[in-house]
């Protein structure tokens, strides 16, 4: 049960993401989509990426992806929760860590 502690957020680029590692593990387009549609349901805000927003993101010295998810969290002002270690210098905060 969620008792709506935090406002979440996810962009379409991670839905993306998240879609394609879902494929590659599974070798299934109906897994990746009942995967992608249970994430979905959980309740964060959807933040569609405008092409502006890319163009702003790829001024950053990292991948297109982590650019994207960062620049977005500096818009929104708000966390990244992450595995990656790669957000690290940017406050970073391990999902195993969030209770």
């Amino acid at each position: 049960m969620y008792r709506r502690e935090i406002e979440a957020y996810i962009d379409t680029i991670v839905l993306v993401e998240v879609a394609n590692a879902i494929f590659k593990y599974f070798k299934s387009i109906q897994v990746a989509r009942d995967e992608l549609t249970a994430l979905m349901s959980l309740p964060m805000k959807i933040i569609d990426v405008k092409p502006e927003d890319m163009i702003q993101a790829l001024s950053r010295e990292l991948t297109p992806y982590d650019a994207i998810h960062i620049y977005i969290s500096h818009i929104l002002n708000a966390k990244i929760i992450s595995a990656d270690r790669d957000f690290d210098m940017y406050g970073r905060v391990d999902p195993c860590a969030v209770r």
